[in-house]
Order: C-alpha cells, then sequence, then structure tokens
C-alpha cells in the first residue's frame, strides 16, 4: 500500500496519574478498531483483566509517546515496521515482532513504512505488577518473531471482546494470563541455543507427562550430562526443576478459572496425586493453590 499522507496534527491528551500521552496524527490516522470492556467491575478491579483490544492502522508520520505510562500495552505488528523506544532503548520491529508499552515506563512508538497494521491488548488488573514480575516480562521491550500460538490467543481475545458469549469475562481473564505466560516462555528462549529451544518446545509441549533427562538424552542424540549442563548454563535450574515450574505456571492460569477444581488441575498439568501437587505448588508460590486463588481472584 503506498505512503497515506494527509494533515498532521499534533495531539496531547490531558495526564492521569502522573501519566501524559502526546503524539501525532497524519489524516485519519491512526484508525483504532478497539472493543472496550466496559462491565460493572471495572477491568482494574479484578485481579487481571483485559481493557481493550483490537487492530489499529497507522501510516507513516504517526507516533505517540507515553510518559510514566498508567497502562500496560501489547502492540503485535502483522504489516509495516515500527520504531519503539522505551525507557531511552531504541528498537526496530518488524511483522511478527511485538513490544510492550511498560506500566510506568516512558516510551515513544513510530510508524516507519507507508501503512503498518498492529494487533493491540491492554491488561489491567490488582495482580497484574506481581503476574508481570513473576514471569520475568516487567523489563522486556520487545520479543521477536513470536510464535502462531500467541497470534491464536490474541484472535481468541478479539473474539471474546466482540461476541461477549455467557462468562466471557472469566474466559477474559483466563486468557489474558495465558497470553503473558506464552509471552514469558518466547521471551526467555530468544537468546538460548537451537538445541535448548528444541528441547524447551518439546517439553512445552508435553510437561504433563512423564519426562526424565534420560528420555531428553535419547530424544535429542545427546548425552545426559549435555542435558544437564544446558539447562545449567542457560536457565540456572535443573530439567527436572523446570519442568516442575513450567507446570505450575499453567497451574496458576487454571487456578483464575473458578469452574477447574484443584483435582481437576493437578491432573491436568501432570499430577495425579493432588497433595503431592499442592505440596509442590506450596513449595515454590509459598502459599497453596486454594490461598491463591482466594488471593488472586477479586471478583
Amino acid at each position: 500500500m503506498e505512503a497515506i499522507t494527509g494533515k498532521i496534527t499534533n495531539v496531547r491528551f490531558k495526564s492521569r496519574n502522573g501519566s501524559r500521552l502526546y503524539g501525532q496524527n497524519v489524516g485519519n490516522f491512526p484508525k483504532h478498531h478497539f472493543s472496550y470492556l466496559i462491565s460493572q467491575v471495572p477491568p482494574e478491579n479484578w485481579a487481571l483483566q483485559v481493557s481493550f483490544a483490537g487492530p489499529d492502522e497507522t501510516v507513516r508520520g504517526f507516533w505517540r509517546a507515553r510518559d510514566n505510562s498508567d497502562i500496560f500495552a501489547l502492540e503485535f505488528i502483522q504489516s509495516g515496521t515500527y520504531e519503539f523506544t522505551q525507557n531511552e532503548k531504541k528498537y526496530d520491529c518488524a511483522p511478527g515482532d511485538l513490544f510492550l508499552v511498560q506500566l510506568g515506563g516512558n516510551s515513544c512508538m513510530r510508524t516507519t513504512s507507508g501503512y503498518s497494521i498492529k494487533k493491540t491488548i491492554s491488561i489491567a488488573g490488582t495482580s497484574l505488577s506481581a503476574i508481570l514480575n513473576s514471569l520475568n516480562l516487567a523489563q522486556v521491550d520487545v520479543i521477536r518473531s513470536v510464535p502462531k500460538r500467541i497470534d491464536d490467543i490474541f484472535n481468541t481475545i478479539f473474539q471474546l471482546m466482540e461476541e461477549r458469549p455467557e462468562h466471557y469475562l472469566h474466559q477474559l481473564s483466563v486468557q489474558a494470563f495465558h497470553l503473558l505466560l506464552e509471552l514469558s516462555e518466547s521471551s526467555g528462549k530468544q537468546e538460548y541455543p537451537e538445541l535448548l529451544n528444541r528441547m524447551l518446545s518439546y517439553i512445552e509441549g508435553r510437561f504433563d507427562s512423564a519426562i526424565s533427562i534420560d528420555l531428553l538424552s535419547r530424544r535429542f542424540g545427546v548425552s545426559s550430562g549435555t542435558v544437564f549442563r544446558l539447562f545449567r548454563e542457560y536457565l540456572k535450574t535443573s530439567p527436572i526443576d523446570y519442568i516442575i515450574r513450567l507446570r505450575m505456571k499453567h497451574a496458576r492460569c487454571l487456578l483464575l478459572e473458578q469452574k477447574c477444581s484443584i483435582k481437576d488441575i493437578a491432573d491436568r498439568v501432570g499430577y495425579r496425586n493432588q497433595l503431592y501437587f499442592s505440596s509442590e505448588f506450596h513449595r515454590i508460590y509459598g502459599m497453596s493453590p486454594r490461598d491463591f486463588r482466594k488471593k488472586n481472584i477479586t471478583y
């Protein structure tokens, strides 16, 4: 699509909670195709919830800056290119890349191609900051070449926001956590050796089944010592502890869904013994699954 020209308009929005939003529009761009969550309980009063979501069209000349941002947003590029700066770090972003507008950060997004489309999801909630920190996402600016499963979650959230089926609020909350969990896994793998990335992908697809160092050794044709060394060097943990923590991350997501019993959750993440599952959960998070659910589901 050719570059689109039009009247340049400087925009500035009123501060809120010490935040400042300003930038430049070009003609009738940006075009936001967002759905906003309107319910009796505001998104920020949930443990975790989607505030707004949808596609976003921009053109060259458009830019938007936030000082001390009062929102957390995920910007997933579909076509075109962007320059993204956050806290004085600059990134050139292309289709398949995703940049994160962090709470409290100073950021600027600028369209550098004639025409661009990105998918936007903003997430809020009383547990958002704690979840971002626990998933090591609070300091992440850009995730490169995100996998298709993340695009699928974006589309699921868009559909829920548009169609509003029964119990859609709970489904949105679960999908928001699922999205952050998947982004955490994708972010952490980007600097790893190819062999380790293949092992991690294998584990993620089978974390609910029995996986041992010996199994990984046979599967990937390397010694058990090599498997253990890769995990220790790059993940600072053992393969078994990595699997346990991956199971617990998925368990936390399921615990946000009230329809799942703790026994069912234990089974779905690979534990046939509910008591052992609860013990492992408490060892890692310092509270039982039941207490985690009570603390984080505030709606």
